[in-house]
């Protein structure tokens, strides 16, 4: 089975970069991309969490858009998948569901620090997952999940 690359995309958070920057990556290592956006509402009607591209608000469709777009150019094979709820739970299903993933890039939103509890979720992802997670804090600015360090524990190194 062909290993690919999985950028999630909390669409509650402000961080468009990681796709962008996922799509070089699955484009230089010539692997497929599947992008995750998960949205915070409520799950649709029937019990499913599953969401369609039309019930997105415009911008999300247009980043989505160009997604597709940045995809066709490079030459990225590329899998969608729509769905609402906790953003690192969906991640975490989709993982363990799946092991074919060479890497996992995470947007991290430019407002303020890393929070403790997206840290510690990360940490649950790290422990569950055997490839490698980027995280994209702005265009061109990727940090690896090992090389973070909680605040507190920075200041006494």
């Amino acid at each position: 089975m062909q290993q690919k690359v999985l950028v999630g995309v909390d669409f509650g958070a402000s961080a468009p970069w990681a796709a962008g920057y996922a799509v070089k990556l699955a484009s230089r290592l010539k692997l497929p991309l599947v992008f995750m956006g998960v949205a915070k509402e409520s799950s649709p009607p029937g019990g499913s969490n599953t969401l369609l591209p039309e019930s997105l608000d415009e911008t999300k469709r247009r980043r989505l858009e160009l997604l597709v777009q940045q995809c066709h150019d490079e030459g990225v094979g590329l899998e969608i998948l729509l769905t609402s709820g906790p953003f690192f739970q969906n991640l975490r299903q989709l993982l363990t569901a799946s092991g074919n993933f060479k890497f996992l890039v995470v947007g991290v939103p430019r407002e303020g620090p890393l929070l403790e509890d997206f840290l510690a979720s990360l940490k649950e992802l790290h422990r569950l997952f055997r490839g490698e997670i980027l995280l994209v804090r702005e265009q061109g600015r990727v940090a690896r999940f090992a090389d973070l360090k909680p605040r507190k524990q920075r200041r006494n190194s």
